[in-house]
């Protein structure tokens, strides 16, 4: 439920992810597992965003940041990029696009995965960052990326919402598409 729709607004189906987050969250503070911990604290945050509740969702990241220090490092290393994927989102939720590709880059580098379905949603939230600060080349940049990975991943879903992103960075760039039989070569001198 968590990786359907991009944060930018709350929907019906936010809901029941968030019902189903908190849930978990107990679950996992009645075990007393700081990585379970952590890791609940970083889905409930990511569906406080989901449900417009961007506030919340940053003092769950700081809570779910206290308990990541405390782990190993390679379980810190892979919830520090779920937390700064989760911030970028609702630094953006909250039209605070610069700080945003800061914990989006951020997460990008811990990541450190190329061709990761993971780098591929980092990329789309970190396109329309870049498109909110008017930096249209690297939006494009990060949405076609996405695209392609979304494609060789065969997530046919997440790379319609990436190619959706990429069409409205386009559109807000006033770059124009043409279709290729429209183009007419004429070579030099003529």
């Amino acid at each position: 439920m968590l990786h359907c729709g991009n944060g930018r607004q709350a929907s019906p189906p936010s809901w029941p992810a968030l019902r189903a987050t908190v849930l978990a969250l107990r679950y996992a503070d009645r075990l007393g597992r700081p990585y379970g911990q952590a890791r609940g604290r970083c889905a409930l945050a990511q569906a406080l965003v989901r449900s417009g509740q961007t506030s919340e969702c940053l003092q769950q990241l700081s809570r779910a940041e206290e308990i990541i220090y405390s782990l190993p490092d390679r379980e810190m290393q892979s919830l520090s990029v779920y937390l700064e994927r989760v911030r970028g989102e609702a630094l953006l939720a909250q039209q605070r696009p610069q700080e945003a590709i800061t914990a989006l880059e951020l997460a990008d580098r811990q990541l450190n995965q190329p061709e990761s379905w993971a780098h591929a949603e980092i990329l789309v939230l970190l396109g329309i960052a870049r498109r909110e600060v008017h930096d249209s080349v690297a939006a494009l940049a990060a949405h076609a990326t996405a695209v392609e990975i979304f494609r060789r991943h065969d997530d046919q879903v997440a790379a319609a919402h990436a190619f959706k992103e990429l069409r409205t960075t386009v559109r807000s760039a006033h770059f124009r598409i043409y279709r290729p039989s429209r183009i007419q070569y004429v070579p030099m001198g003529e």
